[in-house]
């Protein structure tokens, strides 16, 4: 059998799904192994998402599979013509990831019009009509002890005013248009607004976006069953905790019953960790509570949790679904006690300072800032990359970050000049912050020194300057979400500031950029830095690569990287505290592509 995906190109997602398929073709194993791989993408994927993306009825066939050994299904490149005794079923992925297991009562070839460009059809499976009959009654069975909390989703949404009701569609609307892009599963039908997902994608397979505006113009009565769960799930999802909570959904089937369980997951997990309340008073009340409350309890205890813990995700790049963790913030080693030793070597050599001498790290580097802005100093010293010391400092705080995670990339974005955030802040200068251009932004992106060693000049120049363009649009992106809504001006696009740092694996599947650059495992670490009182998060961030060949990054280096951010605040602080005293002027130059063609940027990390 023919795939559809027949495009050129061969990286990422669509090479690894056509590896997919060469190893199912030449698997002679049992139809439940093959299922099994497609639904782990070949073990890239844990077992419990791949799970995840069934609708009932292929839940419930795949159960049965499994507890019938001898089952005697079948695999076939071919349609199977002995349709008294099997149920075809088309076998395939779709491009996004999502498993194509669909009844079919004649060849493909009839039909190919049904599927998107890049989707993998495998073959056919055939299922015993004995297992086939049984799937779908044990369906119906399901389908009847969920309808009670179908039909209170319906209700819900039913009695409301049509005005209410758009309102909770436009809220879901700018969620979604202010976030990483998601996918989510509704029965058989996929919501997306992501890979062109509803644009010549196949059947079943809606555009995210503009599904919610159609639903705007529709009548509530005309709307068919999976629309219901899809408005209603969303909702109290978004409700439930941040803004970006949705993405713990990616490529997952959604709906009031999943949604619960959900919660009621989260609710334990919560429970478990917090000590500073009444858990048996909460519990009791949580229990008797329907969905919408409960969403309401599982924010409350979350914003509790923040308190003590610190909340991070972890990203798998293949399914891009994001999982919420936390650790106690205890945990982590901020003190000058434990301030890296090659960054203290560098402030003897370079200020004459010892760190001991300190009382905190803001303290220290509030002193080395406003020694380097001491113009005197400045030309004393002389140098001759950096326009000043402060820029040589976050390069000698980068590479150390580089060196103790064993990463490949690392760097930190922000806004050129400071003077600028300070103005605009008290002046509430918000639509001309909301118009500068990208250029205002920089980037500071340097490789390892093996990196430096093992791809050419060139090529090297290259990564650096697209890494740099690319984060310079994230800071350009992010900084609008620090104000709200209304302030913003109307056609300015910007996605809402990440404030948890997170940890990613197999990144080099969807994003172009993360292609290109070859970044399979990735650490991102966003913070504020705070102007009278008001925090502007994800000014800047710090990131760690790595590329394939090295093993993914581990929690110690995850808390490593967040300390070495918590410096990156301190000294981005300081100098935003120091301008605000002074009234100077201040402006990073190094990080441009101009800055990187005229700099060997190998000579600075050997010579470092």
């Amino acid at each position: 059998m023919t795939t559809i995906a027949s495009g050129k190109k061969t990286t990422g997602m669509v090479k690894l799904l056509h590896s997919l398929n060469n190893k199912l073709q030449h698997m002679e194993t049992q139809v439940r192994d093959k299922i099994d791989c497609v639904l782990t993408i070949d073990g890239h994927v844990s077992y419990e998402d791949g799970l995840g993306t069934l609708t009932s009825f292929q839940s419930v066939l795949y159960r049965l599979l499994v507890e019938e050994e001898n089952n005697q299904a079948i695999f076939s490149s071919d349609y199977i013509d002995d349709v008294q005794r099997y149920q075809n079923f088309l076998f395939g992925i779709k491009a996004y990831g999502r498993i194509i297991l669909e009844t079919l009562s004649d060849p493909i070839e009839n039909r190919k019009d049904e599927w998107g460009k890049n989707d993998v059809l495998f073959g056919y499976i055939g299922i015993p009509r004995m297992i086939y009959d049984k799937s779908l009654y044990k369906t119906e069975q399901i389908v009847k002890q969920q309808r009670e909390r179908q039909e209170f989703a319906c209700a819900y949404l039913r009695d409301m005013t049509s005005q209410k009701l758009n309102e909770i569609i436009e809220y879901i609307e700018h969620i979604h248009r202010c976030m990483a892009p998601v996918t989510y599963y509704v029965d058989e039908f996929t919501y997306s607004n992501f890979y062109n997902v509803g644009k010549n994608s196949g059947k079943y397979d809606y555009c995210l976006m503009e599904t919610l505006a159609r639903l705007k113009k529709t009548d509530f009565q005309s709307w068919i069953k999976q629309e219901v769960e899809l408005i209603f799930s969303l909702y109290f999802l978004l409700q439930s905790g941040p803004q970006i909570r949705g993405e713990e959904f990616n490529n997952q089937q959604i709906n009031p019953v999943i949604l619960e369980r959900f919660f009621d997951k989260k609710w334990a997990y919560y429970l478990k960790k917090q000590h500073n309340l009444d858990s048996k008073t909460l519990n009791d009340k949580y229990q008797t509570s329907r969905l919408p409350e409960k969403a309401e309890f599982i924010k409350f205890i979350r914003a509790q949790l923040e308190k003590e813990y610190r909340f991070y995700r972890s990203i798998n790049g293949i399914n891009l679904k994001k999982r919420e963790l936390m650790f106690l913030k205890s945990e982590l080693a901020l003190g000058l006690d434990y301030f890296p030793k090659d960054i203290g070597k560098y402030l003897v050599k370079q200020y004459g300072i010892k760190v001991q001498s300190f009382s905190d790290v803001y303290d220290l580097f509030r002193h080395i800032v406003d020694i380097s802005l001491d113009e005197k100093w400045h030309e004393k010293k002389g140098f001759e990359i950096w326009n000043n010391p402060l820029e040589e400092l976050i390069h000698v705080i980068i590479s150390s970050s580089i060196k103790c995670t064993n990463s490949d990339f690392g760097m930190t974005r922000n806004l050129r000049r400071l003077s600028h955030m300070i103005w605009a802040h008290k002046s509430n200068a918000i639509e001309e912050a909301c118009s500068w251009p990208q250029t205002d932004y920089f980037c500071y992106v340097i490789p390892d020194e093996k990196i430096c060693m093992s791809i050419e000049k060139d090529k090297l120049l290259s990564i650096l300057r697209a890494i740099s363009a690319r984060m310079q649009f994230n800071s350009w992106h992010y900084l609008p979400g620090n104000f709200t809504i209304s302030e913003v001006p109307s056609k300015r696009d910007y996605y809402f500031p990440p404030k948890m740092a997170d940890i990613a694996e197999w990144s080099d599947q969807h994003h172009p950029g993360h292609i290109y650059t070859s970044v399979r495992y990735s650490i991102r670490s966003p913070a504020q830095v705070t102007i009278d009182g008001k925090d502007y998060f994800a000014f800047f961030d710090l990131r760690l690569m790595r590329t394939p060949g090295k093993p993914p990054y581990t929690m110690r280096e995850f808390r490593v990287a967040l300390a070495y951010t918590r410096y990156l605040q301190m000294l981005y602080q300081a100098i935003v505290n120091r301008l605000l005293e002074t009234q100077e002027e201040f402006e990073f130059t190094f990080g441009s592509k101009k800055w990187y063609n005229k700099h060997c940027v190998c000579s600075i990390v050997f010579n470092n």
